[in-house]
């Protein structure tokens, strides 16, 4: 292109004279910068680079040998040392060069191409892995969370079922206690009343005495047994005033002793829990043999622990040691006092032992 711009020049110049060592010149200017580039495209090692070296390099030798021969020979020219074929076979060389780099760079375009499909498709599929690995990590996630979710619910069913259950038997205990309270209540004003006869048929004297100490005990059995729980020193009283009621009964040969020593301020105790021990030594000792019987009694209270002794004297070896009162007793022990009491009855063949032991 430079040589073809300098050869219009001189010829709009009517330079012609100095045409041909000038463009000669520039021929040479331009075939060295040509080398140069070539050179460079050579050191770039790079394959297209080489492709378009090699064809320079072959137009250039095409250039240069016609250059050489311009410069030799003069016109006519034989066919072999025609300039022009020398410059004809360097362009076409270049040509196949130029036309190979282009296939080769384009070879490698689609190997690029397909190396990127391939390189996208491999991503796609890591990504559809990952994918697939996180829904089942999310899966197990929601399912590991509704587990511990119904695990929970679970558990929750589990304590309002149980709550339910110690409310039912809470009830249960209290409708059991109010039935043997109404069960013992009966049956003690039914001995009371039969005592009072007794006495009256007996000694008409002491029975006013008697009523009220009855009035005493009715108040306390009517009013203060309603609750689950009464004053220990109520119940003690109420012991001593039935004690005192029941002594009016006998005569002198008989021995009936009570002995308190309870310092009992603080505690509480469930309602007309010992008086079954005293009606039956009363029932079923006192009564079968009057003459020369006896009924000790002892209360005492240590380290919060209510303690019960009681021996009467029997005449009937066929003495029940069962009977409705005293497995109303056994009842109420295991309900109230459960794990807290103790309870140990004996007999022998005159006499009748109850121990019992309460923690308050």
């Amino acid at each position: 292109m430079g040589a073809i711009l300098v050869d219009l020049m001189f010829c709009a110049t009517n330079l012609l004279e100095y045409k041909s060592p000038l463009f000669t010149v520039v021929r040479v200017y331009l075939v060295l910068v040509a080398i140069t580039g070539i050179s460079l495209l050579f050191r770039s090692r790079k394959a297209i680079s080489l492709f378009i070296a090699v064809g320079s390099s072959f137009l250039i030798m095409g250039s240069m040998i016609a250059m050489l021969l311009s410069w030799i020979l003069t016109g006519p020219y034989i066919a072999r040392f025609d300039p022009m074929i020398y410059m004809q076979t360097g362009m076409a060389l270049e040509l196949i060069c130029f036309t190979l780099g282009l296939s080769y760079k384009t070879s490698l375009i689609e190997k690029e191409k397909i190396s990127t499909q391939d390189q996208l498709i491999s991503q796609l599929e890591e990504n559809r892995k990952l994918q697939e690995e996180l829904t089942i990590k999310l899966e197990s996630r929601v399912k590991e969370q509704t587990n511990k979710l119904l695990q929970q619910q679970k558990e929750i069913e589990k304590d309002k079922e149980q709550q339910l259950t110690l409310e039912f038997q809470k009830k249960l205990t209290e409708m059991e206690l109010q039935l043997l309270k109404s069960q013992l209540n009966p049956h003690f004003y039914f001995n009371t009343l039969n005592n009072l006869y007794g006495l009256s048929m007996i000694s008409p004297v002491k029975a006013p005495d008697a009523i009220l100490k009855l009035s005493d005990i009715m108040e306390y059995v009517i009013y203060d047994c309603k609750s689950e729980k009464v004053p220990l020193t109520k119940e003690l009283k109420f012991i001593s005033s039935y004690i005192d009621l029941e002594k009016l009964r006998y005569d002198k040969e008989e021995t009936i002793q009570l002995k308190i020593d309870v310092n009992s301020e603080g505690y509480e105790i469930s309602p007309l829990l010992l008086i079954q021990f005293i009606e039956n030594a009363f029932k079923h000792g006192m009564e079968e043999a009057k003459a020369g019987s006896f009924l000790n009694i002892e209360i005492y209270l240590a380290d919060g622990w209510l303690y019960y002794t009681s021996e009467n004297s029997i005449n009937n070896k066929e003495y029940n040691k069962g009977g409705v009162g005293l497995e109303n007793v056994r009842k109420r022990l295991e309900m109230l006092y459960e794990g807290r009491h103790s309870l140990d009855i004996n007999q022998t063949d005159s006499t009748y032992h109850v121990k019992l032991a309460i923690q308050l």
